[in-house]
């Protein structure tokens, strides 16, 4: 979909620290279906933080949003990511 690169970005700026590893598991890509729709790309960071980036259409209650979940609760920024 053209977003993952951000918000992988979007994550590195939360974290101030960089990204050392990602992975990626889509849906595949054929040439009947040139776009993946609903990757998720796990990654881990310096310092050993793991996150998870999962972006799509195909995600449901999403409208642009960055959900951050943590030991002690989760952080909701709805419309955080633009998608023109």
């Amino acid at each position: 979909m053209g977003m993952g690169v951000h918000a992988l970005d979007f994550l590195h700026s939360l974290l101030d620290r960089p990204i050392t590893e990602v992975a990626a598991i889509t849906d595949g890509q054929t040439a009947q279906k040139p776009l993946k729709t609903s990757p998720s790309l796990p990654s881990a960071s310096a310092g050993g933080t793991v996150g998870t980036v999962c972006c799509g259409r195909r995600v449901p209650d999403t409208r642009n949003d960055a959900v951050i979940y943590g030991t002690s609760g989760r952080v909701w920024l709805k419309d955080t990511l633009y998608e023109p």
